[in-house]
């Protein structure tokens, strides 16, 4: 048996002797292979309108816990209900009154603030949203409030990231609110805590972390801040970089003390200590710079899968598509990486309602449900992935598990002779699938020499529990297809028969 080969794009088009793979696909990184990962089932029963463009999901610290989902989208901003029969979710507009018109560039950002849910677009008011209110919610102009291009939380203080500063012309500043008050941005008032900070140097500040020690990410530079209680000058900043620069403005995400964000130079993790680690560098960092369009990389997104310590980036392989269908999976627990082959609009942290055995009997047909009663949706305030897909509905990671592949590095003969493989097999508890080989006998050292494989499809024999073939060329990979599972499995490794020909 063999160990299965990680996902690394970089390397896989150079002799690298089956330890390197460029196709990984609907499989997560486990300490032990790779395992299965459950497929998007559609759950609203009606479509949203526009495209979106942003979300947020969180649980309300009332009484019930009641768990909150916002969506924006080009037209309007959106909450997630469960429908009064039991039948799953649909949208309900929260838009304040003007609504709004935005084009497919532009982005909502949204931060939970104490009763309330920001949201932030640079084209509007900031938005304020008054979860106490619950027989009025919409959402309303912060009049008060800069604009600016996105909203963090440092402690007690609600942020404004990139706020247009009329001395320079550039969204080189952010501001903060007074303490416990989104109201309060009276930046002259000694009895205010609000304040406003310039950043000379760094060009525009696209982003920044919701933290009382928050990372600043500005176009040429990137700045930590620090709180400083009773102090007049309440958060100080210090720069930590101005070696690489965020390029993927929504690509940043903060979990535990760590940051993970896509740069000019690839994939990046800033630690509390302010250690800059490029965690994509010779795995996926020359791949994605080289196939993406720089539109693509620009407007990347990011979300957190809270089953596990994993990280999805989507990029659109189509710029300006309306969705995300190369979904790059990172576990930053083992540092490895795999794809998702599947198209989103948006993901979503989804919190789940949750049903009652009273509410599942309002559900008309038990014996044709989507989803298994094993299911996470049917336990109140689960988080699982969730997402609107290209047509415009809600769907959750929660269906069976997707049919997978993994593909080895080059297998050869050390002296570059002939090799006759024979048969292949992999070690996993399901014996449906099959096996694709590419085999060829030019070697080519870029990018560009996979096109000289050859490919077909072996089924693989139940009796044998192996794919049995008789193929001769100097250079094979073998790829191996999963069907889709109602149970899930885990990949642990791989083994193949061959014979040496020599050189002729």
């Amino acid at each position: 048996m063999l160990k299965l080969p990680i996902y690394a794009p970089d390397q896989a088009f150079l002799d690298n002797k089956i330890g390197a793979s460029d196709y990984i696909v609907n499989l997560f990184p486990s300490a032990d292979g790779y395992r299965s990962i459950s497929d998007f089932i559609r759950i609203s029963t009606n479509k949203i309108s526009g495209r979106v463009i942003g979300s947020i999901s969180t649980l309300l610290a009332d009484d019930g816990e009641s768990n909150f989902t916002i969506i924006g989208t080009t037209k309007g901003l959106f909450s997630v209900a469960l429908n009064k029969d039991s039948t799953g979710e649909s949208f309900v507009d929260i838009s304040r009154d003007e609504g709004y018109s935005l084009g497919y560039d532009e982005t909502w950002d949204f931060v939970v603030y104490g009763n309330y849910i920001i949201a932030c677009n640079h084209n509007y008011p900031i938005q304020i949203l008054d979860l106490r209110d619950k027989s009025k919610l919409k959402f309303k102009d912060l009049t008060e409030a800069p604009r600016g291009n996105k909203v963090a939380v440092w402690g007690n203080h609600l942020v404004i990231v990139g706020v247009y500063n009329k001395n320079t012309g550039l969204r080189d500043e952010v501001a903060w609110s007074g303490l416990n008050n989104p109201h309060d941005w009276n930046f002259t008032s000694q009895a205010s805590d609000a304040d406003e900070q310039q950043f000379f140097d760094g060009g525009i500040v696209l982003n920044a972390t919701s933290s009382k020690t928050p990372l600043i990410f500005a176009r040429n530079k990137i700045y930590r801040g620090s709180y400083i209680p009773s102090s007049a000058l309440i958060f100080t900043f210090v720069d930590i970089s101005d070696r690489i620069s965020l390029k993927g403005i929504n690509s940043v995400i903060e979990i535990d003390d760590a940051v993970y964000f896509y740069s000019d130079k690839g994939f990046y993790r800033i630690d509390a200590s302010n250690n800059i680690t490029n965690i994509g560098e010779s795995v996926v960092n020359n791949y994605v710079n080289t196939v993406f369009s720089s539109e693509s990389l620009i407007n990347i997104v990011v979300i957190k899968d809270y089953s596990g310590p994993r990280i999805f980036w989507g990029i659109s392989k189509t710029y300006n598509s309306g969705y995300y269908d190369y979904i790059l999976v990172y576990d930053y627990a083992l540092n490895k990486w795999s794809t998702i082959n599947r198209a989103v609009q948006y993901f979503i942290n989804y919190t789940t309602f949750g049903y009652t055995l009273e509410s599942l009997d309002k559900v008309s047909d038990l014996d044709h449900l989507p989803l298994s009663l094993d299911s996470p949706y049917w336990q109140k305030h689960s988080r699982v992935i969730g997402a609107i897909d290209p047509e415009g509905y809600l769907i959750a990671m929660t269906g069976k598990q997707m049919e997978s592949s993994i593909r080895t590095g080059v297998i050869s003969d050390d002296n570059n002779g002939f090799i006759t493989m024979t048969a292949a097999s992999l070690d996993t508890i399901t014996d449906s699938y099959n096996v694709d080989l590419l085999y060829t006998d030019t070697k080519r050292y870029n990018f560009n020499y996979k096109k000289y494989f050859k490919k077909y499809k072996i089924p693989v024999s139940r009796y044998r529990d192996e794919a049995i073939f008789n193929i001769r060329a100097k250079y094979i990979k073998i790829q191996y297809n999963i069907d889709a599972s109602n149970d899930q499995y885990t990949v642990y490794n791989f083994k193949f028969k061959t014979i040496n020909n020599g050189f002729m």
